[in-house]
């Protein structure tokens, strides 16, 4: 097994200054007695960024990627030594100043990506499985809107999390580690890429050996047919009517000869026959056939994938210069876990103790948590050569909540979306109604009883989960609340 002891780091570097300068002139005042000012413009940004990949095995990858951009910041001056040296000057400090110290940030991303490719294939019972597990955590600040020197937005921190799982299973490939199933299928791929095309010449037939024979009373008879094969077929007409049918019994004795055990004595017209292969019998073609659509199931992909993510405004830290991490008294800000994908709804609880949060009347935007589980699943059958039928199937569960944490108690609001599919070869079959019926359809009825079932089994869980004892009449109102189901 390999393994890398160092990682690939890339930096970059980008510093980008514009400046701007015009001197508008009165045409009547050549000598700019007015002394109309010096319009300016300017902006000095630095991006910087760099990049730490690290392939820990061949099938463990962990990448790190951090991206700065900030500000230089520089006083609003004229910015021009030969006819404003002393603004220069002062304007040369404070760049040189800024510069030292990195900058202000404006905004910060980081992406931390750990992907693992389960080693499947060095186990020779399970090389037919494929499997990956990936983990992403993103982490963002943003600078807040200066409004004056006694209004504080605050800045804005947000991170995400993303666990993905995903297995492939290649039924073929498992079926092909038996050689009688091997044989089946690669019969099935040639079958069917050559039925389209004309064949060259058919199976030749064998001429049959006609010959007459009499049966002896006292034993049985010796036939030679010279066709080098101990399966033969045999039909006997009787010689003095050919319309008429004889059975006969006969055992090979070798592959040239066989004996006929009937003991008459009857003339016959026996027509002989190699038997054919076992692989063109009826029975053998459809035991093929048989198991062929047993192994229908040709090919399956299932992913699974939970995302959980956090928006926090007014968060009062700004971020060091590595790593988007601040220096408060009270530790590092946000915190490497938020940074790395630590989602949960204890930390606002601890972002307000540490002092890290703005409080005013200005600052109502919500805190916003959300979680979302998805379940895909693709299924390929095949249950005759050449028919294939694909069958998806999808699971969705996504929760959003909303945390006025700027208000006492920090009310919640919450909200979500549900849906998946499901199999309704029932209803497809069901008429929609007639008129006998009063176009009344027996499915839909039967949705509008589903939403009695569900809205109890909703207040029976929210009575448990409150403690909540209601009156009958309250029980039955709300039994009465209608439940809109995405089937």
């Amino acid at each position: 097994m390999a393994f890398y002891y160092l990682p690939s780091i890339s930096i970059q570097n980008s510093i980008t200054r514009n400046y701007y300068e015009i001197q508008l002139r009165d045409l009547n005042d050549l000598t700019n007695e007015s002394g109309i000012p010096v319009s300016f413009s300017q902006n000095f940004f630095w991006d910087r960024a760099f990049d730490i990949r690290w392939n820990v095995l061949p099938n463990l990858t962990l990448n790190l990627t951090s991206a700065t951009n900030a500000r230089i910041e520089e006083p609003y001056v004229q910015v021009n030594k030969k006819l404003n040296k002393d603004d220069y000057e002062i304007w040369k400090d404070s760049v040189k100043k800024s510069i030292a110290d990195l900058g202000t940030p404006l905004l910060y991303d980081q992406s931390f990506t750990a992907s693992y490719t389960i080693p499947f294939q060095y186990i020779p019972i399970m090389d037919w499985v494929t499997g990956q597990a990936s983990y992403k955590a993103t982490y963002n600040w943003e600078k807040g809107s200066y409004v004056d020197e006694e209004t504080m937005i605050g800045n804005a921190i947000k991170n995400q999390r993303v666990l993905d799982i995903q297995g492939t299973f290649n039924f073929t490939s498992l079926y092909n580690k038996n050689e009688y199933l091997k044989k089946i299928n690669q019969k099935s791929n040639v079958n069917r890429n050559t039925a389209a095309a004309p064949r060259k010449s058919a199976r030749k037939t064998s001429k049959a050996l006609v010959l007459p024979v009499t049966l002896n009373p006292d034993s049985g008879v010796i036939v030679q047919h010279n066709m080098l094969t101990k399966k033969v077929l045999i039909k006997a007409r009787l010689a003095s009517d050919s319309t008429k049918r004889y059975k006969v019994s006969y055992k090979a004795m070798d592959f040239a000869r066989i004996r006929i055990t009937n003991r008459d004595s009857v003339d016959l017209i026996l027509s002989i026959t190699p038997a054919p292969p076992q692989q063109e019998t009826f029975a053998y073609k459809l035991a093929e056939y048989s198991v062929r659509t047993l192994m229908m199931f040709r090919r399956i992909n299932i992913q699974y994938s939970l995302t959980d993510g956090m928006y926090l405004p007014g968060f009062m830290p700004g971020v060091g210069d590595w790593f988007g991490q601040g220096s408060t008294a009270t530790g590092r800000a946000p915190g490497w876990g938020f940074a790395f994908g630590d989602v949960r709804r204890s930390y606002i609880n601890k972002a307000a103790e540490k002092n890290w949060l703005v409080y005013n009347a200005d600052n109502i935007t919500p805190a916003m948590m959300n979680t979302s589980k998805t379940l895909t699943g693709t299924a390929l059958l095949e249950p005759l050569p050449g028919l294939k039928i694909n069958l998806n199937a999808n699971y969705l569960d996504s929760r959003d909540t909303e945390i006025q944490y700027m208000y006492a108690g920090m009310p919640e609001v919450r909200s979500g979306n549900f849906s998946m599919t499901t199999i309704g070869m029932k209803g497809f079959l069901v008429g929609s109604g007639d008129v006998r019926k009063g176009y009344k359809s027996d499915v839909f009825q039967q949705m509008l009883d589903n939403r009695e079932v569900i809205a109890s089994r909703i207040c029976r869980t929210v009575m448990q989960a409150h403690d909540i004892r209601m009156p009958d009449f309250w029980r039955e109102q709300i039994l009465r609340i209608r439940i809109i189901i995405r089937v």
